[in-house]
Order: structure tokens, then C-alpha cells, then sequence
């Protein structure tokens, strides 16, 4: 009988085929139809299986955006010829190995080259043949150069915004073979101080300690310094990978916990957001956390009164994930 452990198993098993078949470069990959068709029916069936999925198990993980993942099977099947080969190249050989240390990995199909979520993980271990999933997710965007993101159209800014999902960005550098991973909390400061409808841009800087305060004259905000930088390749022996899956994870972890309690006072309309004032790449959050608050506000004001008299346990939820941090 087939369950959840099951389909998990069979997109692991979808990923390993694919990177063998990936495994005689570019040009190879480019120039055989069977190779194409081999990697192109994988992934096919990596989204077939997350479409199975249990019930129980997509309600038990709401943060993950089951739709646009089933999604990538109808555009492989109804849209065979619109399919970019060199982005699946780049999605199965490049983006994908780093993304799956960190665990379950899931492409989802952009078909326009704007601002979207690429790619949907879900934290988890291999244990012998088993996926054990740790029940944290995020959404991130890949990205070839540290160009900024500007949300100069309505449709960017709603796909950022209506998503209940962690998001991070990652680049990837072709010359040193890692993924790197920025944080975007000032997405969050452009949303209580300008609502959905304001153009900003955000942009890919390191400064220093902490995350730089977003400039709202300009409508510019930057990342701050890396939170993660993923190896491409291999650690080699058991131990070191083990070592090194550790620390991104629970490096990973950290800043989704930091992300869900941002995004569930943004859901309850309280305009509130804690903030890291130092951090290290590849280290776990620890003390520094800050709380910033956002007096001058679009959302300020009598009618957000209902908001917060509902949600006057939340905020006490949150405020003690604070203090616990003093």
C-alpha cells in the first residue's frame, strides 16, 4: 500500500536518477532527446508524488504551496514545448543539489521570467532510506548575480505578500560553486510602512553586523550579510557531510522561526517585527534579537483596533519569543 513515506521515497530516488543522468555536463544534457526526456519524466513524477500526498499531511504543513508544486506536472504534460532546457538544466544540475542539503526540495514552475518563488523546501534527513521530515519550511527565489529585486509591478509585490511562507533569496556563484543565502525581513518593514501598493526595491549587501535599515525615502532596502553558503559539492566522508547538514539546518531553522513570527504578527495585522541585530553566517540565531516597532503606518490607525483585541494571546506568544532572547 502506498503512503506518504512511499512518495517521498520515490522523489528521492527521482532526484538520484536525475543527477546520473545529469552527470555528463551541459552539453551532454543539451544535445540527447533520451537524457532530456529521462530528467523531464522524473521531475514529472517528483510532482505526481508530491500531488499524492496525503490530506493529513498537506493541512499538518500549510505553509507549503501544494497547488503551485502540483502545478509543475501540468506544465511539463500541457506545455511540453514551451519548456526552457537550459532553466531545467540549471534547476536539476545547479540549484537543486545545494538546496537538498538542507532537505525535501521542489521546483515550482515560473513560465515568465519575473520575481517568484523557485523553489519550496522542506527540512528534512535521510536516515538509511528514509526522508525524515522536520516539519519546517521556506520558499526561495534563485538568482545568477546580486541584481536587486525591484517590486515595480503590483503582480511582484501580491506574490510576496500573499504567500504565508518564509522567503529567502539565494545566489549562485557559477566560479566558486555555492549557493548563497540572504535573508529579506526588510520586505516586512516596506509592508507595514506602504502597504501592497508602493514600489521598493531590495537589494543584495553586506553591511556589517545586523540587517540595514530600510531607507522609505528612496523606497531601497538591503539584505544585510549572507545567513547561509552552501557547497555545491560533496564534503568527503560521511562525517563532514553529516557535520555540515547540521549546521545548515539548524542554522536554517533559526531564521524560519524568526520568518513565522514576523509573518504571523503581519497576519494578525499588528505591525510589529523582530529583528537580528548581529549574526553570523552558517551560525543559529542567538541573542540580539530586537523588537521594532511601526508607529507610522499605512495600516495605523482605528481600524486595525479589531485586529489587535484579537489577537492579544498572539501577542503575548510572540512577545515571550522575544524575551527569551533578552
Amino acid at each position: 500500500m502506498k503512503n506518504d513515506r512511499v512518495y517521498l521515497l520515490h522523489i528521492l530516488k527521482c532526484i538520484r536518477r536525475v543527477e546520473e543522468d545529469t552527470a555528463g555536463g551541459k552539453h551532454a544534457f543539451l544535445a540527447s532527446h533520451t537524457l532530456q526526456d529521462a530528467v523531464l519524466r522524473n521531475l514529472q513524477t517528483m510532482a505526481e508524488s508530491t500531488q499524492r500526498l496525503s490530506e493529513s499531511t498537506r493541512q499538518h504543513h500549510p505553509e507549503i504551496e501544494w497547488r503551485q508544486i502540483a502545478a509543475f506536472r501540468h506544465v511539463l504534460v500541457h506545455d511540453y514545448l514551451g519548456i526552457d532546457l537550459e532553466r531545467v538544466w540549471e534547476i536539476v544540475h545547479r540549484d537543486v543539489p545545494a538546496l537538498c542539503k538542507l532537505g525535501f526540495t521542489v521546483p515550482v514552475p515560473r513560465q515568465e521570467d519575473h520575481f517568484g518563488v523557485d523553489f519550496i523546501v522542506h527540512l528534512a534527513r535521510k536516515i538509511d532510506q528514509t526522508i525524515a521530515p522536520s516539519g519546517k519550511s521556506f520558499g526561495i527565489q534563485i538568482k545568477s548575480n546580486e541584481a536587486p529585486l525591484v517590486f515595480d509591478e503590483q503582480h511582484k509585490r501580491d506574490c510576496l505578500y500573499g504567500s504565508s511562507l518564509p522567503f529567502f533569496l539565494g545566489v549562485v556563484s557559477r566560479q566558486n560553486l555555492t549557493l548563497t543565502v540572504y535573508n529579506t525581513l526588510n520586505r516586512l518593514s516596506f509592508y507595514w510602512m506602504f502597504g501592497t501598493t508602493r514600489n521598493f526595491t531590495l537589494t543584495v549587501k553586506d553591511t556589517g553586523d545586523g540587517i540595514p535599515k530600510p531607507d522609505f525615502g528612496n523606497a531601497i532596502g538591503g539584505t544585510g550579510k549572507p545567513i547561509l553558503e552552501i557547497g555545491i559539492s560533496e564534503p568527503t566522508t560521511p562525517q563532514g557531510r553529516s557535520c555540515e547538514i547540521e549546521i545548515l539546518q539548524s542554522t536554517t531553522r533559526s531564521w524560519i522561526d524568526l520568518e513565522n513570527e514576523n509573518l504571523s504578527l503581519k497576519e494578525q495585522g499588528i505591525a510589529l517585527l523582530f529583528w537580528p541585530s548581529t549574526y553570523t553566517k552558517n551560525k543559529p540565531l542567538g541573542e540580539g534579537i530586537e523588537r521594532r516597532t511601526c508607529p507610522h503606518t499605512k495600516f495605523a490607525g482605528p481600524d486595525s483596533l479589531p485586529n489587535i483585541c484579537k489577537a492579544t494571546e498572539k501577542t503575548l506568544t510572540s512577545l515571550s519569543f522575544y524575551l527569551r532572547r533578552l
